[in-house]
């Protein structure tokens, strides 16, 4: 955001300074929730997703460190690859999955378990000075 002092000189506004702007395509409807809450909260949009990725994003970093442990990993991969068992774990947990939902979490988990086996091996390399730009 660019701001005037009384002499009309431009100068940054430090808010905004180390902002990146992104363009991002969402459905009509969720946008209009998205308005309807800024405009409850008395704040922008761009405050509120930054807000709201935040916290989902720090969620996203535990789950993902917790899948780097080989022991979780192992309990995660023995019951995303055991028939009924996360069914099981899902009532034991008292949630409320749609089947679809269920099937969902089966396709995924595989993907996610080896982001966080790379995301290790990466970390490890960067501790020992082994690690090479662009790995993945």
């Amino acid at each position: 955001m660019l701001l005037t002092d009384r002499s009309d000189s431009v100068i940054l506004d430090p808010m905004t300074e180390n902002k990146a702007k992104i363009g991002v395509s969402i459905d009509q409807s969720l946008l209009e929730r998205i308005d309807r809450l800024c405009e409850l909260r008395n704040e922008a949009r761009s405050a509120f997703f930054e807000r709201v990725l935040s916290g989902e994003i720090d969620g996203e970093e535990r789950f993902m460190a917790g899948l780097e442990n080989p022991l979780v990993r192992g309990i995660v991969r023995a019951i995303v690859e055991s028939p009924g068992v996360l069914e099981v774990a899902a009532k034991v947990a008292r949630a409320d999955l749609a089947p679809g939902e269920l099937e969902g979490c089966r396709e995924n988990l595989p993907e996610l378990i080896d982001a966080a086996k790379q995301n290790k091996q990466i970390q490890k390399g960067v501790a020992d000075g082994t690690a090479k730009l662009g790995s993945a």
